[in-house]
């Protein structure tokens, strides 16, 4: 049995949905999540970099609404900084791990050092055997890119 985790706080047991502890931050989540858990966000801005360090699932409030040109009706988002896996500049082979992104703006959030030319992307995974970004917005400046689907 998994686990799944909620960074809106609880964090429930799948068959009973009952809540068994607190989760401060998605990368709290992450810390306390195992190995192919998925990990639910409730809409809210989230001023964090979530450190992608092991197989996982992550699903924003709209997880399920397209986004983009032929877009659904989008509720209030879950906003997040940014999904990298470790490494420097780039992200290291060590963390190729299969993961989903999905229901997402992300957006730098006013931290401009985020964007910067010596920065690092704000969705930046070494890529593993299934990597989804799927119906996510980006905001990275008075542009907003969207992607809808990228798989490899």
């Amino acid at each position: 049995m998994r686990t799944t985790r909620s960074a809106d706080c609880p964090i429930r047991e799948p068959e009973t949905s009952t809540a068994v502890s607190a989760c401060p931050s998605i990368g709290y989540a992450v810390t306390q999540a195992g190995s192919g858990d998925t990990i639910h966000v409730a809409p809210g801005a989230y001023p964090e970099m979530v450190s992608v360090t092991k197989s996982l699932t992550f699903l924003g409030a709209n997880a399920t609404v397209p986004a983009g040109i032929s877009s659904g009706a989008r509720g209030p988002e879950s906003v997040v900084e940014g999904f990298r896996s470790p490494g420097s500049p780039h992200p290291s082979s060590a963390y190729a791990f299969s993961v989903t992104i999905e229901g997402f703006t992300v957006s730098p959030q006013g931290d401009t050092s985020l964007i910067s030319a010596s920065g690092h992307h704000l969705v930046a995974l070494f890529g593993g055997p299934d990597v989804e970004i799927n119906n996510n917005i980006f905001d990275g400046g008075p542009i907003p890119l969207v992607a809808t689907r990228a798989r490899t």
